[in-house]
């Protein structure tokens, strides 16, 4: 499973994804990305898209590890 990704929302404390969720990623301006859920939830996260493509592409990554918390060989 992969971990949680803590997104900051503008005006609120942050959010915390199941990565494996996201539907949708796009810019919505400088700093700002809109993030689509399943369900038809959105958010506009308080960070640049690359960023947040960063951290939810970190949190994917953990998905590769085996069961024991180790990379496969």
């Amino acid at each position: 499973m992969p971990k949680l990704v803590a997104l900051p929302v503008r005006g609120y404390p942050d959010i915390y994804v199941n990565p494996t969720r996201v539907t949708l990623i796009r810019e919505s301006g400088e700093a700002e990305t809109l993030v689509e859920f399943e369900g038809d939830k959105r958010e506009v996260i308080a960070l640049p898209i690359e960023k947040v493509r960063t951290l939810i592409d970190q949190a994917m990554s953990t998905m590769a590890t085996t069961s024991f918390g180790r990379s496969p060989r």
